[in-house]
């Protein structure tokens, strides 16, 4: 009687036994696939350098933190251009679209494009922000994200704050 049970067992486990090892074999050539496969450049972002708005301009100053301290990597110019340093070089935006809440001529969420020939390999960059407390002449930008997204459809997401508003 625990003869025929072993015998069935065998003739179960065989079965998974084959299929276990060819899945194992596909994995293995999948790995060897991958480990071709060009690797994914995504666009790197730089401190920006500058630290302020125009004398009498209107814009927005978005931050991230670096080793917890905050560096200014995007600004724009209501009305005007957008500028960030990729791949370490200036890059400047031009606006496509500007949506959702508008404060100090710009909005909440907001497209870009490079305004000439760049280095940078980027199809668009996107901004979405929360707007948060206003301050005289102001309001800060209490959280939000930039998207830059090159021509390959790979994106690197930034979290950011900051402010919006106009400097006199």
């Amino acid at each position: 009687m625990d003869h025929k049970v072993v015998n069935r067992k065998r003739t179960i486990l065989a079965p998974i036994l084959v299929l276990a090892l060819a899945l194992s074999a596909c994995a293995s050539g999948g790995e060897k696939a991958a480990s071709k496969a060009k690797p994914v450049e995504v666009v790197r972002v730089f401190p920006l350098g500058v630290d302020n708005l125009p004398q009498g301009q209107c814009g927005m100053l978005l931050w991230t933190l670096k080793a917890n301290q905050p560096v200014l990597v995007f600004r724009a110019i209501a009305g005007g251009e957008g500028l960030m340093v990729l791949d370490g070089n200036k890059a400047a935006l031009a606006s496509t679209q500007q949506a959702g809440e508008v404060k100090f001529g710009l909005g909440a969420q907001q497209s870009w494009i490079l305004k000439r020939q760049s280095k940078a390999d980027i199809d668009v960059v996107t901004i979405d922000v929360t707007y948060g407390e206003n301050f005289p002449n102001g309001i800060y930008v209490q959280d939000g994200v930039i998207k830059i997204i090159n021509k390959d459809g790979w994106e690197r997401v930034i979290p950011v704050a900051g402010l919006s508003g106009c400097r006199r």
